[in-house]
C-alpha cells in the first residue's frame, strides 16, 4: 500500500513538472502545439494454426480531454495509429495473407468517464480504425479502458498561452482487426500514455 502511494505521488509530481515546463514554454512564445494524447503499447494478435504474434502499437491523436482544463464526462479523439509486426525469420512457403502485417492509418475514439477522484479518472469507451498494409486496407474495432493521473493547466502572458491538461495513463484494449485476407484476428493490447495540452505562442 505504501509503495503504491509513493508511485502515485511520484507520477503526479512528474505530471506537475511537465505542466510547469510547458507553461514556461508558452509564456516564452513557443509557436503552436496541439492538444495531444500519445499512447504506446504491446499487442498480441491471434493467428490461425499458430501462436499469437506480438506487435508494437502507437497512437497519436488530438483529444478533447487534452484541450479542456476541467473535468469532462466524455473524451473524443481523432488521430493516427500504427501497428508494427516483427519480421519473419524463417522463409514463408505459400501465401501469408492470414498473418498480421505492418499497418498504419486513422482512428477515432470515444471514451466516457467511469470513475474519478482528485487528479485521477478512469475511462471506458471504444475505438475504430481504418488502416492500410502494403497490399490492402484493413478495419478494426476495440473496446478500451484506461486510468490516468491528470493535472489541469491554464496560463497566458508574454504573447503565449497554454490550456488543457497533462496526464500519465495506463490503458488496455480488446477487439478485432482484419487480416490482409479479410478474416478477423483477435487483438489484445496494453500500454502507457501521455496527455499534452494546447500551447500557443507568437
Amino acid at each position: 500500500m505504501v509503495r503504491s502511494s509513493v508511485v502515485l505521488v511520484g507520477a503526479l509530481a512528474a505530471v506537475v513538472a511537465i505542466a510547469g515546463a510547458t507553461t514556461d514554454r508558452a509564456q516564452a512564445g513557443a509557436g503552436f502545439f496541439p492538444p495531444l494524447e500519445v499512447e504506446l503499447g504491446r499487442s498480441a494478435i491471434a493467428t490461425r494454426g499458430g501462436p499469437d504474434v506480438g506487435a508494437t502499437e502507437l497512437l497519436v491523436g488530438m483529444s478533447f480531454a487534452s484541450l479542456y482544463p476541467k473535468p469532462t464526462p466524455v473524451d473524443v479523439s481523432l488521430g493516427w495509429v500504427a501497428s508494427f509486426v516483427p519480421a519473419i525469420d524463417e522463409p514463408v512457403v505459400g501465401p501469408s495473407m492470414d498473418r498480421p502485417a505492418n499497418a498504419g492509418g486513422a482512428f477515432v475514439a470515444v471514451d466516457w468517464r467511469a470513475v474519478e477522484g482528485v487528479h485521477w479518472r478512469g475511462w471506458l469507451g471504444g475505438r475504430g480504425e481504418l488502416m492500410a498494409t502494403e497490399d490492402v486496407g484493413v478495419l478494426g474495432g476495440f473496446g478500451r479502458a484506461s486510468i490516468e493521473l491528470w493535472h489541469p493547466v491554464m496560463a497566458g502572458g508574454g504573447g503565449g498561452g497554454i490550456m488543457g491538461a497533462v496526464a500519465l495513463s495506463a490503458w488496455m484494449e480488446v477487439g478485432v482487426r482484419e487480416r490482409p485476407d479479410r478474416s478477423l484476428a483477435r487483438v489484445a493490447s496494453a500500454g502507457i500514455g501521455l496527455r499534452l495540452p494546447l500551447v500557443a505562442g507568437r
